[in-house]
Protein backbone atom coordinates (compact mmCIF):
# COMPACT_ATOMS: atom_id res chain seq x y z
CA UNK A 1 0.00 0.00 0.00
CA UNK A 2 1.56 3.38 -0.83
CA UNK A 3 1.64 6.46 1.52
CA UNK A 4 -1.37 7.90 0.46
CA UNK A 5 -3.62 5.21 0.48
CA UNK A 6 -2.51 4.44 3.73
CA UNK A 7 -3.08 8.12 4.98
CA UNK A 8 -6.23 7.87 3.57
CA UNK A 9 -7.70 4.75 4.88
CA UNK A 10 -5.73 5.61 8.59
CA UNK A 11 -7.83 9.04 8.29
CA UNK A 12 -11.08 6.93 7.28
CA UNK A 13 -10.60 4.50 9.99
CA UNK A 14 -10.03 7.25 12.48
CA UNK A 15 -12.89 9.17 11.80
CA UNK A 16 -15.18 5.49 11.96
CA UNK A 17 -14.08 5.67 15.62
CA UNK A 18 -14.76 8.44 16.31
CA UNK A 19 -18.56 8.04 14.43
CA UNK A 20 -18.76 5.15 16.76
CA UNK A 21 -18.20 7.42 19.93
CA UNK A 22 -14.87 6.36 20.68
CA UNK A 23 -12.32 8.66 22.45
CA UNK A 24 -8.86 9.13 20.95
CA UNK A 25 -5.56 9.53 21.98
CA UNK A 26 -2.91 10.88 19.66
CA UNK A 27 -0.03 8.63 21.50
CA UNK A 28 -2.46 5.55 21.46
CA UNK A 29 -3.63 5.83 17.74
CA UNK A 30 0.00 6.46 16.97
CA UNK A 31 1.43 3.45 18.50
CA UNK A 32 -1.15 1.42 16.54
CA UNK A 33 -0.65 2.85 13.25
CA UNK A 34 3.04 2.75 14.21
CA UNK A 35 3.36 6.82 13.19
CA UNK A 36 4.14 9.62 15.26
CA UNK A 37 1.79 11.57 17.34
CA UNK A 38 2.38 14.62 14.78
CA UNK A 39 1.17 12.65 11.73
CA UNK A 40 -2.19 11.60 14.01
CA UNK A 41 -2.34 15.50 14.90
CA UNK A 42 -2.55 16.20 10.90
CA UNK A 43 -5.40 13.47 10.61
CA UNK A 44 -7.21 14.64 12.91
CA UNK A 45 -6.91 18.24 11.75
CA UNK A 46 -8.04 16.49 8.02
CA UNK A 47 -11.52 15.22 9.93
CA UNK A 48 -11.85 18.56 11.74
CA UNK A 49 -12.20 20.37 8.54
CA UNK A 50 -13.72 18.21 6.74
CA UNK A 51 -16.44 18.61 9.35
CA UNK A 52 -16.68 22.09 9.49
CA UNK A 53 -17.14 22.41 6.02
CA UNK A 54 -19.70 20.09 6.18
CA UNK A 55 -21.22 21.85 8.93
CA UNK A 56 -20.67 25.23 6.93
CA UNK A 57 -22.64 23.79 4.14
CA UNK A 58 -25.65 22.80 6.44
CA UNK A 59 -24.96 18.83 5.77
CA UNK A 60 -23.47 17.96 8.84
CA UNK A 61 -24.11 19.12 12.69
CA UNK A 62 -20.74 17.53 14.32
CA UNK A 63 -17.47 18.89 15.18
CA UNK A 64 -14.33 17.42 16.57
CA UNK A 65 -13.54 18.54 19.99
CA UNK A 66 -10.47 17.94 22.48
CA UNK A 67 -12.13 16.25 25.66
CA UNK A 68 -9.83 17.57 28.76
CA UNK A 69 -11.50 15.23 31.26
CA UNK A 70 -10.90 11.85 29.18
CA UNK A 71 -7.59 13.64 27.51
CA UNK A 72 -8.59 12.36 23.79
CA UNK A 73 -10.88 13.48 20.99
CA UNK A 74 -14.03 13.04 19.93
CA UNK A 75 -17.34 14.04 17.90
CA UNK A 76 -20.04 16.05 19.19
CA UNK A 77 -22.92 17.39 17.44
CA UNK A 78 -23.52 21.54 17.35
CA UNK A 79 -26.52 23.15 18.48
CA UNK A 80 -27.57 26.94 18.59
CA UNK A 81 -28.69 27.87 21.52
CA UNK A 82 -31.61 31.04 21.64
CA UNK A 83 -28.39 33.67 21.53
CA UNK A 84 -26.84 31.60 18.42
CA UNK A 85 -23.97 30.74 20.40
CA UNK A 86 -23.11 26.77 19.33
CA UNK A 87 -22.91 24.14 22.49
CA UNK A 88 -21.74 20.54 21.88
CA UNK A 89 -23.97 17.47 23.32
CA UNK A 90 -21.94 14.68 23.88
Amino acid sequence: MGEKEGRNTRVLSLFVKLSYGDILKKKEEARHYQVTERTIQRDLETIRSVLEEERKMGRDDRMLLYDREQNGYKICRVYLSREDSHFCKW
